[in-house]
């Protein structure tokens, strides 16, 4: 427990919903604290007198607020307005909504029982309980509020994935991931607001705002121009304090068609062959926000438009960032024991057709993942690797026996996400020796520079335009490779090949990697030279 100056033991954090009637003790609250102008002028109300707290002997006074940030002088006039012999007893305080603290101070003085008042599903915020942020509707004016409903504006505008809000010595700078490259939209804000902001995102995500040094993790929706966004939050304590990390999941702009995804239409064909197979496992790789989760997302609604109500689909997902109607979906929570594979174990005896696993990571998971494609279930699913045949031994790695992945992989595939380069403000490259310099330090393979030179070659401006956020690249691309496994590539991996003798296979059955479509991109004038050289460094 945390100490005020005063000495009193100050604990903020937030009380379940299901918890706070039984913890609202009126008469309690009508022989100590009749001022009802003081409880609604301070917005808090004390609930009832505990003898326990935390392992420590009290009494304690729990106390409901709605603003955290105001705990000491809260605390401070609280204290002045008790009678004298419950000046001593150190306050619990609990965080609640105001618009239910304010109703509840009404109900309790005009006796009206706040059982009957409040729903259960309008009291106060659970531990995992997440709330709404409408940023369509002015805020109550307070500063923190404001800057909250700018902050978010901000990132919905520019169609940023991430916000950032990162402590200084002095301030926090908050900063927004555009097109998989961080940019400071909002340089700076002030040191006490900044406190202000990180309590008030701690309080809709429901997690403790007492607690800053270990990390939090949590989410809560915020609804947008008649659209709700999900936001994932992240709560990491620093040197200087807590920094703040928000992903935004808009549903909307994840429902995309297999053209958009994958724009090259031999690979389109091979990945739609291989997901409307009976059984089997499809593997797409690649590094974290590469755009996995998007393109299985759309695999699935792909099958579910598909077959309709004749598949059993089900997933396993931490967390589900998209939610997919007509499909089931399992959300692992590790605190209380449902990981991948145990949820994996009670999927198997639900009847499933295709099986979405989130991701690969352990034994137990693969081995489970295996054993179901056998059995006549499709399985997709998720692995960390660079490339395509990377997966091969990845699954090694975890404990798979060879001769099990070659019975049942079905495609391997890799994939990246490139800036597109924004449509207002491109030109040509003419020079060819720029071209040529940049080849050789980017160590392309010599077999490239003649097809690379060749081709017509944009570049952004470098001051971008209004429309891209002055960037030079508005939105991006996938780039993918994908290796089917076909009956020669099988006995490689069953006889435990290397990955010389893998890739020679693949070659010889068509496979490409990315760099080469990507070169196709760049050749087409939708992506830049210095984007696709990227993915060489990557690989």
């Amino acid at each position: 427990m945390k100490k005020d100056i005063l000495g009193n033991h100050v604990y903020s954090g937030t009380i379940s919903r299901a918890k706070f009637n039984e913890e609202l003790d009126t008469s309690f609250i009508l022989k100590y604290f009749a001022q009802r102008d003081f409880l609604q002028k301070n917005l808090c109300l004390p609930l009832k007198l505990i003898q326990e707290f935390d392992g420590e002997q009290g009494p304690f006074i729990e106390v409901a607020i709605c603003n955290p940030d105001d705990i000491f002088y809260l605390a401070l006039d609280l204290a002045k307005n008790l009678p004298r012999p419950l000046q001593k007893y150190p306050f619990v305080l609990r965080v609640c909504r105001k618009n239910v603290l304010i109703q509840t101070i009404d109900y309790v003085f005009t006796g009206q029982d706040i059982r009957e008042a409040l729903p259960d599903e309008d009291l106060v915020l659970d531990e995992d309980e997440s709330e709404v942020l409408d940023l369509d509707l002015s805020s109550d004016g307070s500063t923190v509020d404001l800057l909250i409903h700018q902050i978010f504006k901000n990132a919905l505008y520019t169609e940023s994935s991430d916000i950032h809000i990162e402590p200084t010595p002095t301030a926090a700078r908050v900063r927004y991931r555009q097109d998989g490259v961080l940019h400071i939209e909002q340089e700076y804000i002030k040191r006490d607001e900044y406190r202000a902001v990180v309590n008030r995102l701690k309080i809709a995500a429901g997690k403790d705002i007492a607690e800053t040094r270990l990390p939090q993790d949590g989410g809560f929706f915020i609804k947008f121009q008649h659209r709700q966004i999900d936001v994932r939050f992240s709560s990491l304590p620093t040197v200087y304090g807590e920094k703040i990390v928000m992903r935004l999941l808009d549903a909307e702009h994840a429902d995309m068609s297999m053209d958009q995804i994958i724009w090259d239409k031999n690979l389109r064909d091979i990945f739609l062959r291989s997901i409307e197979t009976p059984h089997g496992i499809l593997l797409v790789s690649g590094p974290t926000g590469s755009g996995k989760t998007t393109t299985l997302h759309n695999a699935l609604l792909h099958l579910r438009n598909r077959f309709g109500n004749e598949k059993n689909i089900v997933t396993v997902e931490d967390p589900v960032e998209y939610r997919v109607a007509g499909i089931c979906q399992v959300e692992a929570k590790q605190q209380i024991g449902l990981t991948f594979s145990r949820a994996l174990r009670s999927i198997v005896r639900q009847d499933p057709d295709i099986i979405l696993i989130g991701e690969i990571r352990d034994e137990e998971t693969v081995n489970i993942a295996i054993q179901s494609s056998m059995t006549g279930h499709l399985v997709l699913s998720t692995v960390h690797t660079n490339d395509a045949l990377g997966a091969i031994p990845r699954l090694q790695d975890l404990g798979a026996r060879p001769y099990l992945i070659a019975a049942t992989a079905r495609l391997l595939q890799a994939q990246r996400l490139i800036r597109r380069l924004c449509d207002n403000c491109t030109h040509e490259v003419h020079d060819q020796d720029e071209m040529r310099i940049l080849l050789e330090r980017k160590a392309v393979p010599p077999r490239y520079h003649e097809e690379v030179l060749s081709k017509r070659i944009m570049k952004p401006n470098l001051t971008g335009c209004d429309y891209c956020h002055n960037s030079g690249y508005k939105g991006r691309l996938s780039v993918m490779e994908m290796v089917v496994v076909t009956d020669a590539l099988k006995a490689l991996i069953a006889a435990e090949a290397d990955m010389e003798a893998l890739t020679r296979q693949a070659v010889a059955d068509g496979f490409r990697p990315m760099f080469e479509y990507g070169m196709e991109l760049a050749g087409q004038g939708r992506t830049s030279l210095d984007e696709v050289l990227g993915l060489l460094s990557e690989q």
